[in-house]
């Protein structure tokens, strides 16, 4: 036994040992202090590696029969993946998480990593560092069969309570979520408006997986593997079971780097280049076939019920697995696509914005994608009559749904009526706003607040929230106003080069305009912990947004009963907040605003309407008229825009699926 990794226990053996008052075996050699070791975690953990002699002849010692049966049972739960995760709720409310590796550097070997934690944490870095390196071994440790009866028993009862959370599992209909993009990670670690590529789908994913889960499905949220995560180093490789019911599977397409989501499809202007390396020819192809294959590998003892692909690279990676699964047994799973967007969309949008079409946005090729994708799905369900216009217009897409865009109203509700925003509920929220900005809870709660969150690029025009906030102070100088928004922090993000200088224009010109401690931001807000919440406490919402395809920050503040100001590009505020009869306002300077039944939409751009908005919102004669926004745009998305009511209407109409008290009938009688 090896005390060492910040005080954990590890247990190995290797030709070359001593024997410890335990009668374990222990290292004779020490571990080299250079070796680098993970970050401290919480709990308790134990490592045992297994092997077999005929793997490794160098194996000194033949496995006794309990050790050999483990091996057998670790080896049935990983099956062919190479990383495995189960996290299991233990009796007494904690979180057990259980990891399997197959490490690299030592083939035909399996490593078993059992850890107990208060709450779910970062876990061991298996895929990143090499085993001999996180166990602190030296150079010439060769492993051996662990012949411990008490390790054995105690990694007995693990595999027992794997093995009954995977068998319950396998009992349910399984839904799989193809969205290749971005930095997709469980819930409580999901990271959105601060890193590339992470966003609205992000949340839609993760929401619509927690929906399906409470009907009674099991979920398979489906990302593209690759680097660790770059904030919290969750281990991005593998299958990674979650005792909520959403399971998150990263898939490997034999590069270890991020790539963003325009450089996923296929270049028909390499063609010529096929003699190439395979890197080449990848290159030519796209990613998405590599993809699709490893999807197929990891599911290959699923029993999946329905596909659903993601924006134009998960549309392809499902496409081209369900067309292999069909060619292999002549049928495959229902397959439904969300474009979430377009590529000619997003070309009209900029365009309209004033803004260029970059060729690195690579929109034929994304285009060329996106009409096979809509051509072989079964159902393509949009999310917006943007989006359903761009389907029939450019694409010529004869038929296809709309799926509304839902909420989780168990996080995003308004404040219970009788409560304050001083209620000590909020302690938490106003304590991080008084760290961030240096200032007293009290002084901050009698503030006039505006909140905006989205993620940090610059077609979310947060640049023009800031400039308008500040013009409103000029309106109305000496008044105690915040905003409150977050702004990814170039040293720390993973955004683009591009996003970050944007991100460092928008810190700058907050010096600029000599707003500190009135601008109150930090990278990001969480989204299940600090957005509701702030939400709640918020006297106004806004969203400068020059480009978007539905607006699910809008959708989450009127849900909340935030009075909402957002421009005419935001899909939400348009079909659905505005309602049937809307006004013209027109204020000082020339702007003019779309006055609706619960939300005020001003043009893109417009400062000057931004903020006279705010004045009027905080002004003695605008008050109730605000109020009463926000009042009308929680009854305008509550019920009718909640996840769970959306997705079994489209399960029952399309899927042929049968519910009884909103929970799934399986198997379907």
């Amino acid at each position: 036994m090896q005390t060492g990794l910040n005080g954990e226990t590890t247990y190995m053996t290797t030709p070359a040992t001593t024997t410890n008052t335990t009668g374990l075996p222990s290292f004779s050699t020490p571990p080299s202090p250079s070796v680098s070791t993970p970050s401290p975690r919480e709990g308790f953990s134990k490592e045992l590696l297994f092997a077999s002699k005929a793997e490794h002849p160098s194996i000194s010692q033949v496995p006794e029969i309990p050790e050999l049966e483990l091996l057998r049972r670790v080896d049935a739960v990983m099956g062919h993946h190479k990383y495995v995760t189960v996290e299991l709720l233990l009796d007494d409310g904690a979180v057990q998480k259980v990891h399997f590796v197959r490490p690299k550097d030592f083939p035909g070997a399996v490593a078993i990593h059992v850890a107990v934690h208060d709450k779910i944490a970062a876990g061991p870095r298996f895929s990143s560092l090499a085993l001999r390196a996180f166990l602190g071994l030296p150079e010439d440790a060769v492993p051996t069969q662990l012949t411990s009866g008490y390790l054995a028993h105690e990694i007995d009862g693990v595999l027992s309570r794997v093995e009954d959370f995977l068998d319950k599992r396998s009992k349910k209909p399984l839904v799989v979520n193809v969205s290749t993009q971005g930095y997709h990670e469980p819930g409580p670690l999901l990271i959105m408006g601060r890193l590339t590529d992470t966003g609205g789908q992000d949340g839609y994913c993760y929401q619509t997986a927690q929906a399906y889960s409470r009907m009674g499905f099991q979920v398979v949220n489906v990302n593209r593997g690759g680097p660790n995560h770059p904030i919290h180093g969750f281990v991005r490789v593998g299958m990674h079971y979650h005792a909520d019911g959403c399971d998150l599977l990263f898939l490997d397409d034999g590069d270890e780097g991020f790539v963003v989501k325009e450089d996923m499809y296929e270049t028909p202007g390499l063609e010529q280049f096929d003699d190439l390396t395979m890197a080449g020819s990848r290159k030519k192809e796209g990613r998405c076939p590599k993809l699709a294959e490893d999807l197929l590998r990891q599911l290959e003892k699923e029993q999946v019920v329905l596909m659903i692909g993601h924006y134009a690279d998960g549309g392809e990676t499902t496409r081209i697995a369900a067309e292999i699964i069909k060619g292999q047994n002549g049928e495959r799973p229902p397959v439904w696509h969300v474009p979430h967007s377009t590529g000619y969309l997003k070309r009209d949008t900029l365009q309209k914005a004033g803004l260029p079409v970059e060729e690195r946005f690579h929109i034929e090729d994304r285009a060329r994608t996106e009409a096979r994708v809509y051509a072989h799905a079964d159902r393509v369900l949009s999310t917006s009559p943007e989006i359903s216009h761009s389907l029939t217009h450019h694409y010529h897409l004869p038929a296809h749904e709309i799926l509304p865009i839902g909420v989780d109203t168990s996080l995003f509700h308004p404040r219970p009526a009788g409560v304050s925003r001083t209620d000590p509920r909020y302690n938490r929220i106003w304590g991080e706003l008084s760290r961030l900005s240096g200032r007293s809870v009290e002084d901050l709660q009698g503030a006039e607040m505006v909140l905006e969150y989205s993620r940090t690029v610059s077609t979310k025009g947060k640049l023009d929230v800031i400039n308008g906030f500040a013009k409103s102070l000029e309106l109305d100088p000496g008044r105690n106003r915040i905003l409150v928004m977050n702004i990814a922090d170039p040293q720390e993000s993973g955004l683009s080069e591009v996003d970050n200088q944007y991100a460092r224009e928008l810190r700058q010109r907050i010096v600029e305009l000599g707003l500190q401690g009135k601008v109150i931001f930090k990278g990001n807000f969480d989204a299940r912990e600090e957005c509701p919440l702030l939400c709640q406490i918020t006297d106004v919402a806004i969203s400068g947004a020059k480009m978007e395809t539905w607006g699910m920050a809008v959708h989450e503040q009127a849900s909340s009963g935030c009075p909402i100001f957002c421009t005419t590009i935001v899909p939400i505020g348009t079909n659905v907040l505005q309602g049937s009869e809307p006004y013209e306002v027109a204020f000082p300077g020339g702007s003019t605003v779309s006055w609706g039944t619960g939300v005020v939409r001003f043009n893109p751009g417009d400062i000057n309407a931004i903020a006279h908005l705010i004045s009027y919102a905080f002004s003695a004669e605008g008050r109730e008229p605000i109020r009463q926004l926000g009042e009308r745009a929680y009854h305008q998305v509550i019920p009718e825009y909640a996840w769970d009511g959306i997705l079994q209407k489209a399960l029952e109409k399309f899927g042929g699926f049968t519910f009884v008290d909103g929970r799934v009938v399986w198997p379907q009688e």
